[in-house]
């Protein structure tokens, strides 16, 4: 009898996981913040903003979006997840973050020149600005990784946020930078022009050991519990993947490309 309830209670916990991922899948966006849930960001931005704009980035808002417009991007996958609020008391706000077409296109070892946009991201919160890349509400500006090759290496890509404000008067700014590198090579032999996981994600949403498969990912303690009292039913069901898996919190950290290579952070 005994051997027979643990049976049931692991069986019982991995239909819970798979409900937990679908639910992060399937649930619809989560807009406004959810204080209960412990995000926490890697780091904090220190909102300089004095990273130099990459070559053919036009530091005029309207001229910026005009060219944007212009070149016409596919739009490819787009997903709401949830981030850490900076200076917020632990808050969580959510942040869409949404690919331009297929970048699966993309080789880290011959970065495009002229560089080009990856990804689109904005801050859905009316207040609070994302505390990793210290993006600000949406009402205030847009913001975009844009990929080109590095100064040093024209061989190699790097990704450079970029802040569009919404004012004219306003000028746009890089803010952080990172080399892009293969973080987990493929090895599944994936059709790519059918996977459905292709496009820009934040990292921690990405499992670590097969970045095909949206996942939260998670610092593991082992003590805590994530709270399950938030109004969201994304935070809901992350909070009873954390308490389920004795799981204290999610990090917000840095971008994820999907590229011909593999995984790309």
């Amino acid at each position: 009898m005994i051997r027979s309830l643990a049976r049931h209670r692991t069986a019982g916990k991995w239909m819970l996981v798979g409900s937990v991922m679908a639910l992060s899948c399937t649930q619809p966006p989560v807009v406004g913040r959810t204080p209960q849930l412990d995000i926490r960001a890697q780091d904090v931005y220190p909102e300089d903003w004095k990273t130099p704009l990459p070559e053919g980035v036009d530091p005029n808002p309207d001229t910026f979006r005009a060219n944007l417009t212009r070149v016409s991007y596919a739009q490819g996958p787009s997903y709401v997840r949830l981030r850490a609020g900076k200076d917020c008391g632990g808050c969580v706000i959510s942040v869409r973050i949404t690919a331009f077409g297929n970048t699966r296109s993309i080789d880290p070892d011959r970065p495009p020149h002229p560089g080009r946009p990856l990804a689109h991201i904005k801050n859905l919160d009316a207040t609070i600005t994302e505390a990793y890349y210290g993006l600000k509400p949406g009402a205030d500006a847009d913001y975009f990784l844009w990929i080109d090759r590095r100064d040093d290496r024209p061989d190699s890509a790097r990704i450079t946020l970029i802040e569009v404000p919404h004012r004219s008067d306003l000028r746009v700014h890089g803010g952080r930078q990172k080399n892009l590198y293969v973080c987990n090579g493929y090895t599944h032999g994936t059709d790519p022009t059918t996977d459905p996981s292709q496009g820009a994600d934040f990292v921690e949403y990405r499992h670590p050991e097969g970045c095909r498969y949206p996942a939260p990912y998670m610092a593991i303690t082992k003590s805590g519990q994530a709270s399950m009292l938030s109004s969201s039913a994304i935070a809901k069901a992350f909070a009873r993947f954390a308490e389920l898996l004795g799981i204290a919190y999610l990090i917000s950290g840095g971008g994820w490309i999907d590229c011909n290579s593999g995984c790309c952070t």
